[in-house]
């Protein structure tokens, strides 16, 4: 598509974007730089998403394991209610 001149090489020929291969060509670039994108795209938000993922996963453990702490704790309560009680 940019044919380089035989004579001199330092003087590429200018793009005739109206040519069909050049058309073509540039197509493909525009091509595949789209894709590039929309595949880093879909990666970054794959890894927001496992992060949220990470993290609601993080809050449910530490929230399972509060509400176990605070049932052990509310157990011994009622047991030294209990032992009150008698």
């Amino acid at each position: 598509c940019n044919r380089v001149n035989r004579f001199n090489p330092f003087e590429p020929y200018i793009i005739n974007r109206e040519e069909p291969q050049c058309k073509y060509a540039l197509n493909n670039v525009k091509f595949i730089k789209n894709l590039v994108r929309y595949k880093f795209g879909l990666y970054f938000l794959e890894n927001i998403l496992n992060l949220e993922k990470f993290f609601i996963n993080f809050i449910r453990t530490i929230r399972e394991s509060y509400t176990q702490m605070l049932l052990v704790s509310s157990n011994k309560h009622d047991k030294t209610l209990d032992y009150f009680e008698i």
